[in-house]
């Protein structure tokens, strides 16, 4: 089955069907070794006191999601979320495993997408996953509000899909893909974290990849017909600099507000220096960034996540050019200039 993107002249072939089984087998190899790391951090940052509340909490979550994987019927136990219901994947690590246990996912950065969202305005969620933030914008944007939730992974668009329809939610438009800075196809390399997957690959990802189909931002606004983007949420562990680059004709018509994961250690401090840059010229400012190694319920330290400076002051800080810190980015052109 093909699709054909407005205005590039190509078909590109649907990423959906071959690919029927995403997660590549759970290897103890993988598990060790990320664990391992896990531990070796947690004790050079809090010592050996760290290091035993953080093992009491991994065998809380192991036991925890054991159990709660396998309840409900079907093959994808649901989670009560203030926003609705969710069905999840029992095999991933990831998003998946964290809704299970702890009922939220990036608490610090879902309660900034109240303020940060207005009724009526059309939202694009690239890499929606199993749709745990298009819940919460839905919820914000309501009846008068468009999403498009794009998602290339085919379990993940199974249990989007069907998470619109048992919450009844109207005006969102799931499309399986890719955003990308060309429009053809590539290869999205998996991981057994369902919100690891990516289209560059990296230490998190495994070495199985699908290929999916690619295409622009600005494409698929155009394939849409879209009539306005308000605002424009991504985490592409890494692969954001590429999206920027392939929606500069929507940021110049629109420019919409921006919530987006930015990943130093993949992507390069330089190349999220260049992004904000570029961004800066467009007349974005920062509002908030929320530091993702505390944005986790369990985290002691979970109430200094957010923190407010200018854009100026974030691209010249210690934490981007020296730390590489990951970060969630909330940016936006401010009224007066927008």
């Amino acid at each position: 089955m093909a699709s054909s993107v407005a205005g590039s002249g190509e078909t590109l072939p649907s990423s959906a069907g071959p690919y029927a089984v995403e997660h590549p087998p759970i290897t103890l190899r993988y598990l060790a070794k990320a664990e391992l790391n896990y531990f070796l951090e947690e004790a050079t940052r809090s010592g050996a006191g760290g290091v035993v509340r953080t093992w009491a909490r991994k065998l809380r979550e192991a036991f925890l999601w054991r159990i709660r994987r396998t309840a409900g019927r079907g093959d994808a136990p649901e989670v009560v979320l203030e926003a609705g219901r969710l069905a999840v994947n029992p095999e991933d690590l990831g998003i998946s495993r964290e809704l299970l246990v702890y009922r939220t996912h990036e608490p610090a950065a879902t309660r900034l997408f109240g303020d940060f969202l207005e009724e009526g305005m059309t939202v694009v969620d690239v890499g929606a996953n199993l749709g745990y933030y298009v819940l919460h914008e839905k919820r914000v944007v309501g009846d008068r509000g468009t999403i498009v939730a794009v998602e290339p992974a085919p379990r993940n668009v199974e249990l989007l899909r069907r998470n619109l329809r048992s919450n009844g939610l109207g005006g969102v438009h799931v499309v399986v893909g890719a955003i990308g800075d060309y429009d053809g196809e590539g290869s999205l390399y998996l991981s057994n974290r369902s919100n690891w997957h990516s289209m560059t690959p990296t230490d998190r990802s495994q070495t199985r990849a699908v290929r999916v189909e690619v295409f622009t931002l600005d494409a698929l606004v155009e394939r849409l017909g879209l009539p306005r983007v308000d605002f424009v949420r991504m985490d592409l562990e890494g692969y954001e600099t590429a999206v920027i680059r392939g929606m500069l004709r929507t940021i110049r018509a629109h420019r919409p507000k921006l919530a987006m994961e930015l990943h130093p250690p993949k992507a390069g401090a330089e190349a999220i220096v260049g992004l904000l840059r570029l961004l800066q010229s467009y007349g974005y400012e920062l509002r908030w960034i929320v530091n993702r190694r505390l944005d986790f319920s369990w985290h002691d330290r979970l109430a200094d996540a957010v923190e407010t400076m200018s854009l100026e002051d974030y691209v010249r800080s210690e934490q981007l050019v020296k730390e590489g810190r990951t970060v969630t980015a909330f940016l936006e052109v401010p009224r007066a200039t927008a």
